[in-house]
Protein backbone atom coordinates (compact mmCIF):
# COMPACT_ATOMS: atom_id res chain seq x y z
CA UNK A 1 0.00 0.00 0.00
CA UNK A 2 1.25 3.47 -0.88
CA UNK A 3 1.93 6.16 1.68
CA UNK A 4 0.12 8.73 -0.50
CA UNK A 5 -2.37 8.37 -3.33
CA UNK A 6 -2.17 10.37 -6.55
CA UNK A 7 -4.30 8.26 -8.84
CA UNK A 8 -6.03 11.06 -10.77
CA UNK A 9 -8.65 10.19 -13.34
CA UNK A 10 -8.53 7.28 -15.73
CA UNK A 11 -7.91 8.30 -19.33
CA UNK A 12 -11.02 8.27 -21.47
CA UNK A 13 -9.18 6.86 -24.48
CA UNK A 14 -8.49 3.36 -23.20
CA UNK A 15 -9.23 0.22 -25.15
CA UNK A 16 -8.63 -1.19 -28.61
CA UNK A 17 -10.05 0.37 -31.76
CA UNK A 18 -9.40 -1.13 -35.19
CA UNK A 19 -6.66 -3.38 -33.80
CA UNK A 20 -4.79 -0.50 -32.16
CA UNK A 21 -4.35 0.81 -28.64
CA UNK A 22 -5.02 4.54 -28.60
CA UNK A 23 -2.05 6.78 -29.24
CA UNK A 24 -0.10 8.48 -26.49
CA UNK A 25 -0.85 12.13 -25.77
CA UNK A 26 1.86 14.69 -26.50
CA UNK A 27 3.19 14.45 -22.93
CA UNK A 28 6.41 12.42 -22.44
CA UNK A 29 5.03 10.20 -19.66
CA UNK A 30 3.52 7.60 -21.97
CA UNK A 31 4.99 4.70 -23.94
CA UNK A 32 3.22 2.55 -26.52
CA UNK A 33 4.59 -0.39 -28.49
CA UNK A 34 2.37 0.65 -31.42
CA UNK A 35 3.62 4.27 -31.43
CA UNK A 36 5.19 5.56 -34.61
CA UNK A 37 7.15 8.37 -32.93
CA UNK A 38 10.45 7.66 -31.19
CA UNK A 39 9.57 9.61 -28.03
CA UNK A 40 6.70 7.27 -27.12
CA UNK A 41 7.84 4.04 -28.77
CA UNK A 42 8.76 0.95 -26.76
CA UNK A 43 9.38 -2.61 -27.91
CA UNK A 44 6.40 -4.98 -27.78
CA UNK A 45 6.53 -7.92 -25.39
CA UNK A 46 7.39 -11.33 -26.77
CA UNK A 47 5.60 -14.45 -25.56
CA UNK A 48 5.35 -18.17 -26.21
CA UNK A 49 2.13 -19.98 -26.96
CA UNK A 50 -1.22 -18.54 -27.96
CA UNK A 51 -2.03 -14.86 -27.60
CA UNK A 52 -4.91 -15.63 -25.24
CA UNK A 53 -2.54 -17.64 -23.04
CA UNK A 54 -0.19 -14.65 -22.85
CA UNK A 55 -3.01 -12.45 -21.56
CA UNK A 56 -4.01 -15.14 -19.05
CA UNK A 57 -0.40 -15.39 -17.78
CA UNK A 58 -0.19 -11.61 -17.47
CA UNK A 59 -3.46 -11.57 -15.55
CA UNK A 60 -2.13 -14.14 -13.08
CA UNK A 61 1.12 -12.23 -12.67
CA UNK A 62 -0.60 -8.89 -12.13
CA UNK A 63 -3.07 -10.38 -9.64
CA UNK A 64 -0.11 -11.49 -7.53
CA UNK A 65 1.62 -8.10 -7.71
CA UNK A 66 1.28 -5.76 -4.74
CA UNK A 67 -0.16 -2.33 -5.60
CA UNK A 68 -1.54 -3.61 -8.92
CA UNK A 69 -5.21 -3.86 -9.81
CA UNK A 70 -6.86 -5.33 -12.90
CA UNK A 71 -9.59 -3.01 -14.15
CA UNK A 72 -10.67 -4.88 -17.30
CA UNK A 73 -9.73 -8.26 -18.77
CA UNK A 74 -10.82 -10.04 -21.94
CA UNK A 75 -9.26 -12.89 -23.91
CA UNK A 76 -7.17 -10.47 -26.00
CA UNK A 77 -7.00 -7.34 -23.81
CA UNK A 78 -6.02 -6.46 -20.26
CA UNK A 79 -6.09 -3.09 -18.52
CA UNK A 80 -4.44 -2.72 -15.12
CA UNK A 81 -3.34 0.03 -12.77
CA UNK A 82 0.01 -0.05 -10.98
CA UNK A 83 0.70 2.29 -8.05
CA UNK A 84 4.17 3.38 -6.98
CA UNK A 85 5.12 2.42 -3.42
CA UNK A 86 5.81 5.77 -1.83
CA UNK A 87 3.70 8.38 -3.58
CA UNK A 88 0.93 6.22 -5.02
CA UNK A 89 1.28 7.57 -8.56
CA UNK A 90 -0.76 5.32 -10.85
CA UNK A 91 0.25 3.94 -14.24
CA UNK A 92 -2.58 2.91 -16.55
CA UNK A 93 -1.23 -0.05 -18.49
CA UNK A 94 -2.93 -1.83 -21.36
CA UNK A 95 -1.93 -5.06 -23.07
CA UNK A 96 -3.36 -6.23 -26.39
CA UNK A 97 -2.70 -9.66 -27.88
CA UNK A 98 -3.17 -10.58 -31.52
CA UNK A 99 -2.42 -14.04 -32.91
CA UNK A 100 1.15 -14.42 -34.26
CA UNK A 101 2.16 -10.88 -33.24
CA UNK A 102 4.13 -9.59 -30.25
CA UNK A 103 2.08 -8.41 -27.29
CA UNK A 104 1.26 -4.70 -27.63
CA UNK A 105 1.37 -2.53 -24.55
CA UNK A 106 0.69 1.06 -23.61
CA UNK A 107 1.66 2.65 -20.29
CA UNK A 108 -0.11 5.96 -19.72
CA UNK A 109 0.81 8.34 -16.91
CA UNK A 110 4.19 6.61 -16.77
CA UNK A 111 5.75 6.86 -13.31
CA UNK A 112 9.35 5.71 -13.28
CA UNK A 113 8.96 4.32 -9.74
CA UNK A 114 6.09 1.93 -10.48
CA UNK A 115 6.60 -1.84 -10.84
CA UNK A 116 5.52 -1.93 -14.48
CA UNK A 117 7.78 0.97 -15.42
CA UNK A 118 10.76 -0.82 -13.97
CA UNK A 119 9.93 -3.83 -16.13
CA UNK A 120 9.33 -1.91 -19.36
CA UNK A 121 12.37 0.35 -19.24
CA UNK A 122 14.88 -2.16 -17.87
CA UNK A 123 14.93 -4.23 -21.04
CA UNK A 124 13.24 -7.23 -19.43
CA UNK A 125 10.44 -7.10 -21.97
Amino acid sequence: MSLFSFSGERPGTLGVKDGQLSACPDSPNCVNSQAADKEHSIAPLGYKGAATEAIARLKTLIESTEDAKIISAKDDYLYAEFASKLMGFVDDVEFFAQPAKPLSMCDRRLDWASPISALTVSGLN
